[in-house]
């Protein structure tokens, strides 16, 4: 079971290595926090049928947080190189 995580664990770091090294910036979006019952918005349509609207992140709407994520110059071939030494490791390490 140890050799199956470690496996997991360096092929995890090598997907989230890949990822980095495509992506320039990440951008999250989310709704904020507010104390209380967030009250339903007034223009959303009644008829679960209509066209449904695509959010734009450049335009702020409120009741929305952004946070922006730039992995640093070191994670993607950090991550990669380590989830591949981990993994090789699992696999010459001896079953029980």
């Amino acid at each position: 079971m140890f050799r199956a995580f470690l496996i997991a664990v360096g092929v995890s770091m090598c997907l989230v290595g890949a990822e980095c090294l495509v992506v320039d910036q990440a951008v999250f979006k989310y709704p904020r926090r507010t104390k209380g019952a967030v009250p339903a918005a007034t223009t959303a349509p009644r008829d679960p049928f209509s066209q449904q609207r695509i959010p734009i992140f450049e335009a702020d709407e409120p009741g929305t947080a952004r946070h922006t994520f730039k992995p640093p110059e070191w994670a993607p071939w950090s991550l990669l190189s380590g989830g591949v030494v981990i993994a090789l490791y699992a696999l010459t390490v001896q079953r029980d």
